[in-house]
């Protein structure tokens, strides 16, 4: 139950911010044609599309640290969408576990940079 009021507050709060973009944007006042060179359209959908993924991204993040249930109900369907590729697709094996020791060296060396600045302000 809260965890799909924590959605729904996730999702209302990214429609609020798409609208609330939205209107901004057709409220600035429009530069010239002549003064900006014209854009590929796909290059405009594109940059759209990386932009709400970003959004969506950050909101899915926000709702995890909200709900650790829901963090591990979304880690569990991730190994079961990686085993289901590695069904159909046996080199991921490798490629999984090269990116899992990847992300775990550049943990540890986050953790190496936070503990070093610590010692820094104790000195």
């Amino acid at each position: 139950m809260e965890l799909k009021r924590n959605l729904r507050k996730a999702v209302l709060a990214a429609v609020v911010s798409a609208c609330a973009l939205s209107a901004l944007a057709k409220s600035t006042p429009a530069t010239t044609d002549a003064a900006r060179p014209a854009k590929d359209p796909i290059a405009q959908l594109r940059g759209k599309l990386l932009y709400r993924h970003n959004q969506a991204r950050k909101l899915e993040k926000a709702a995890m640290a909200a709900d650790p249930e829901l963090e591990a109900q979304i880690e569990a369907l991730n190994i079961q969408k990686e085993e289901l590729f590695i069904a159909a697709e046996p080199k991921l094996a490798d490629v999984y576990r090269e990116q899992k020791s990847l992300n775990e060296q550049i943990e540890a060396m986050k953790q190496g940079g936070k503990k070093a600045a610590e010692q820094d302000d104790k000195e």
